[in-house]
C-alpha cells in the first residue's frame, strides 16, 4: 500500500485511500470505528486516560484557543466524547465546577478508562499507529 507512513499526518484523501484498500481486501472498520479513526487522525492517539480528559475538556470549552470550528463535524466529535466518556468523571470543586488548578488528579481516570468510547479510541490509535508503518 503506497500510503503507509511513520508518524505523519494522513491527509483525507490519504485516509479515503487507506479505508478504500482495506476494504478492497476484505476488511472493514464499522462507521463508529472509522469515525473514531478520523477523530484520532487530527486528535492523535495513544493518550492516557487523564490526557485525554484534559484534553477533550480544553478543546470542549476553549475549541477557539485551538482554532477549532464550533459548527464543524471536529467539535461535535469532540462534544460527544466529553458529553459521554469523561463529563461525569470530572471530580468537582463545591462550586460545582471541575478542578483546574492544584496538584491532585482531576479526573477519575480509572473510570474513564473503562468507558467504551475511551477503549474504541486506544483500539483505533492502536490501529491507526499500526498501519502507518
Amino acid at each position: 500500500m503506497r500510503h503507509i507512513k511513520i508518524y505523519e499526518s494522513y491527509s483525507d484523501e490519504e485516509l479515503k485511500d487507506l479505508l478504500g484498500d482495506m476494504r478492497s481486501v476484505g476488511q472493514a472498520l464499522t462507521e463508529e470505528e472509522e469515525d473514531m479513526l478520523n477523530f484520532v487522525n487530527q486528535f492523535g492517539g495513544d493518550m492516557s486516560a487523564e490526557d485525554y480528559a484534559e484534553t477533550l475538556y480544553d478543546y470542549f470549552n476553549n475549541p477557539e484557543e485551538y482554532g477549532i470550528d464550533k459548527e464543524g463535524d471536529y467539535y461535535d466529535m469532540i462534544w460527544y466524547l466529553y458529553e459521554n466518556s469523561v463529563e461525569d468523571h470530572a471530580r468537582f470543586m463545591l462550586g460545582g465546577s471541575p478542578m483546574r488548578t492544584g496538584t491532585y488528579s482531576r479526573w477519575d481516570a480509572g473510570k474513564i478508562a473503562q468507558e467504551p468510547l475511551y477503549k474504541l479510541y486506544l483500539k483505533m490509535s492502536d490501529y491507526y499507529s499500526q498501519n502507518k508503518k
